[in-house]
């Protein structure tokens, strides 16, 4: 049997220990409802940005910050766009 991170990278489960875990299962949540609506199985990444935008701009001005980075984010499109990278980065997103 093969060992789960012969499967996913080291880093896989990073977004669900993080302190920003109930954001990222927020932006999984977006980004798979966007998936289930679209006809081919992919969506465009313009559109996950814009999704994800509206969210943030929903939570008001939260400012973030991680750990490994020194810029806080403000802006709710920055938000949006890091937050994809980094479900990609982590294996999450293609």
């Amino acid at each position: 049997m093969a060992d789960l991170f012969d499967v996913v990278s080291d880093s896989f489960f990073k977004p669900l220990s993080s302190q920003f875990k109930s954001i990222y299962i927020s932006c999984l949540n977006i980004i798979y409802d966007t998936y289930r609506t679209e006809l081919s199985y992919g969506a465009d990444r313009e559109i996950l940005v814009a999704k994800l935008t509206d969210y943030f701009e929903g939570l008001g001005n939260l400012e973030i910050q991680f750990e490994d980075d020194q810029e806080t984010l403000k802006d709710s499109r920055t938000k949006a766009a890091t937050f994809l990278r980094k479900l990609k980065e982590y294996g999450w997103v293609e």
